[in-house]
């Protein structure tokens, strides 16, 4: 026999022998527990019954007619016990209730066809403990049923609660089917333990040569399982050593590797950025220098003009006129190179206002003394409410200089001659709003689109050929957004369609936030 045979057997006996000892010694264990909780189950359900019935007798007693509706109530008591109780009942278990002084059956409730009642009847003392004034309580065996009764006396019945003995002990059942299941499984094992135990020290090798072998093949990830304090322990653990050292190697070098690919993804994407930003501001740069040179162009072509004219030495009617127009065409230069460097230093967050409360009233009132001869010299009406003061979150020269006096400049320019230009006030929720309309030529809808954009060319000459350098209205929107505010624009433009509407022209609407004070 060999040495697997014999380790086999020796597993078998040792297992078979302990389930036979823990079964023998564990029956009378269950069955005594089994038995003490079926009768306490058993004693509750009668005690419930009884109490059952002690409420349906009160309540008859109570209503003074118990002569009259005692058979009744009877009848209904038992109806409600056998829906009550018929579903805590098993297989093998009864409540019988019967009449002790007629010896009459009352009602069966779950009935066994193996439970002899008349038998049962003549094995029970019943009516000699009753005629001896004992409250009677039985507990007994009869055949195999357990039997316990339970008198209720108002009524002269007696509450039986019988149990086969089968449904008596059902938890034994199961513990004899458990053991038997795990002696089958103990069997298993012990095949299984037995083989382990054979291969004990062919099987560490045959792994160890297997994982050698994926080791040959580059696979770092597959662990040696072998923990043993012998020498084949001492061999796995050397080869595991081995294979984490070489494992923590290769991850640090795809670490490495990684990191460095992600330093160049974010510097490229950086690099991108700044490209894309820097090709934007190129192209404005370029559009904003195309503009800046159209329009120092025609001032420059004034200047050579009358240059021209002064050294041709000719005899000039008037002089004067020509040095105004030089004059005019140098501050224009100097107004322009200064608008543009206004808009920059805005672009680029180096201009820092300190808002306040300003009264637009009073703004307005400068605006017009600045503006007087403009507006006279093409017959031009200019109002504003009739009201003491309007307050705005802005700051003051800068919205007198370079929001108003540019919105109302630009209107005397595209205004017809004898027209009016119309100022208004609102509060709008926590906005003050200002707006100024005119009644000139109006713009079309392609040059509303482009009017704040700084490097989109805008400029047009006004109704007196008066010439602009397309840089007011962005300087205008630039700057209500410092106040934290905004500007919108509606414009209907003159057509020959139109030539009887009085409606065209434009309007600006400013809208500042409101002054708490």
């Amino acid at each position: 026999m060999t040495l697997r045979n014999k380790l086999f057997i020796a597993f078998l006996v040792t297992i078979m022998a302990n389930s036979l000892v823990l079964l023998v010694f564990s029956i009378p264990f269950v069955k005594e527990i089994d038995f003490n909780a079926q009768s306490s189950h058993i004693t509750e359900t009668l005690l419930s019954i009884k109490n059952d019935l002690l409420i349906e007798n009160d309540i008859l007693n109570n209503t003074g007619m118990a002569d009259i509706y005692f058979e009744d109530a009877k009848r209904e008591a038992k109806e409600t016990v056998r829906k009550k109780y018929t579903h805590i009942l098993n297989d093998g278990m009864e409540i019988i209730i019967l009449h002790f002084r007629s010896n009459k059956l009352v009602t069966r409730i779950n009935p066994n066809k193996g439970l002899d009642i008349e038998k049962l009847l003549s094995s029970m003392p019943i009516k000699k403990a009753k005629f001896e004034g004992k409250e009677l309580v039985v507990k007994t065996w009869h055949d195999n049923y357990y039997i316990h009764g339970l008198s209720f006396e108002p009524w002269e019945w007696f509450i039986i609660f019988a149990v086969e003995e089968n449904s008596l002990y059902a938890n034994l059942q199961r513990i004899v089917s458990i053991f038997l299941l795990s002696t089958l499984i103990s069997l298993i094992i012990c095949l299984i333990i037995s083989k382990v135990v054979i291969t004990h020290f062919i099987g560490p090798l045959d792994s160890l040569k297997k994982i050698a072998s994926r080791l040959a093949q580059g696979d770092l990830e597959t662990s040696i399982p072998l923990t043993r304090s012998d020498e084949i322990g001492e061999l796995s653990q050397a080869f595991d050593t081995m294979r984490s050292s070489i494992k923590s190697k290769i991850n640090n070098i795809e670490k490495m590797n990684n990191e460095l690919e992600s330093t160049v993804a974010e510097r490229t994407k950086e690099l991108t950025a700044s490209n894309k930003s820097l090709n934007s501001h190129i192209k404005k740069t370029k559009n904003l220098v195309r503009v800046l040179c159209h329009d120092l162009a025609n001032s420059i072509g004034i200047v050579k003009s009358a240059n021209f004219l002064l050294k041709s030495k000719k005899s000039i009617k008037n002089p004067d006129k020509i040095w105004d127009k030089v004059d005019l065409a140098v501050k224009n230069q100097i107004d322009l190179i200064e608008q543009v460097r206004t808009i920059e230093a805005n672009e680029s967050g180096k201009i820092k206002l300190d808002l306040v409360p300003v009264d637009m009233v009073e703004i307005l009132k400068n605006s017009y003394d600045l503006m007087e001869y403009n507006l006279a010299d093409k017959k031009l009406s200019f109002s504003y409410p009739d009201q003491k003061s309007f307050f705005v979150i802005a700051e003051a020269t800068s919205l007198l200089n370079n929001v108003i006096n540019n919105l109302i400049s630009n209107a005397i320019k595209f205004s017809f001659e004898h027209s009016a230009i119309t100022i208004f006030f609102r509060s709008e929720n926590s906005l003050q709003v200002v707006e100024i309309k005119d009644q000139g030529i109006g713009m079309p809808q392609s040059m509303m689109e482009n009017l704040f954009d700084t490097y989109k060319e805008t400029s047009r000459l006004g109704t007196s050929g008066e010439k602009g350098t397309g840089f007011g209205m962005p300087l205008v929107k630039s700057y209500m957004e410092l106040y934290g505010g905004s500007i919108e624009v509606q414009s209907i433009e003159k057509s020959p369609e139109a030539e009887r509407n009085e409606n065209h022209g434009t309007r600006f609407i400013l809208k500042f936030k409101r002054s708490q004070s």
